[in-house]
């Protein structure tokens, strides 16, 4: 996939913490992105009443109306209902994100942020959106996604524990105990995964060796990696971002927090193949392959 242009796409940044707010508006915009601001919940609805918007960025805790008051009033009207909604807070209480989720919220992120992983998990929703706009799969968009997962982990309770949790939402699971026995199972079965769970901490090949493999193939280029591990300080998340991770899981995991990070990364590789064989079967001088081209960042 060639690499999103962030100047198409617009968001609005909403946080009554003004250090707060212009520290996210300067990142965004030096990433590229066109950015609007908000100061509390209402002003949200306010502002969206005139001005569209292709993500809102979402403080929980503001004056007025609170994060989840703001969704559900986004989720009641046509008009916004289609917005992507990322909860960014510093609420450690899991069952008010939950009811965010629930509520409509396309994902969350807690303070204290590290912008790497926001960045990427905007670019994952909006990528997502951009295929959802397409007629052929907007009857998808609000079904669970299932697929076939590779979880790698040399604990076998951890690992036990992952894959009776993935296995409840309806996916298949393979597992490896290390990074070799990853490797094997990758290189002998390249397009049967739609998601690699990959620890870091493993005998022999560790989880970046086996990154490294996975992004250094063609064949297993377009499957996506979710790193799960108890090793969370910056420099190590953002390496694996910067090594091709899609998305980074902190051990002790939450069970609501996993469920958004595999959904989101299943149904983005899997609209990324239904894109990819709808554009397959154009000829050569379709005007839609055409068209297609020029509407891909």
């Amino acid at each position: 996939m060639s690499p999103m242009d962030t100047s198409r796409y617009s968001v609005l940044v909403v946080d009554d913490d003004e250090q707060n707010r212009d520290l996210l508006t300067r990142s965004l915009e030096k990433a590229g992105y066109l950015v609007g601001t908000a100061n509390d919940g209402q002003q949200v609805l306010d502002r969206l009443g005139v001005e569209h918007f292709d993500l809102v960025l979402l403080d929980f805790m503001m004056p007025r109306l609170d994060g989840l008051q703001v969704i559900e009033a986004m989720m009641r009207s046509d008009r916004t209902r289609e917005i992507p909604v990322i909860v960014v807070t510093a609420v450690g209480d899991r069952a008010l994100l939950a009811k965010c989720v629930q509520a409509g919220a396309c994902d969350y992120v807690t303070k204290p942020l590290e912008m790497a992983i926001l960045k990427s998990r905007i670019s994952q929703v909006l990528e997502s959106r951009r295929y959802m706009a397409r007629d052929s799969l907007r009857e998808h968009r609000n079904q669970p996604v299932t697929g076939k997962i590779l979880i790698v982990e040399d604990n076998e309770f951890n690992r036990d524990i992952l894959t009776r949790r993935v296995q409840k939402w309806g996916c298949d699971v393979d597992g490896a105990l290390d990074g070799e026995e990853a490797v094997r199972l990758l290189s002998a079965g390249a397009s049967v995964y739609d998601l690699v769970m990959l620890d870091i901490s493993m005998p022999g090949k560790d989880g970046f060796d086996v990154l490294q493999f996975i992004r250094s193939r063609e064949d297993l280029s377009r499957i996506p990696v979710i790193m799960v591990s108890a090793i969370a300080d910056a420099k190590t998340v953002l390496g694996a971002l910067k090594k091709g991770a899609i998305d980074f899981v902190t051990k002790p995991f939450n069970a609501v927090e996993l469920g958004v990070r595999v959904q989101n990364a299943l149904r983005l590789k899997k609209m990324r193949d239904r894109i990819g064989v709808q554009e397959s079967r154009l000829t050569p001088d379709s005007p839609l392959e055409a068209l297609i081209a020029r509407r891909k960042p």
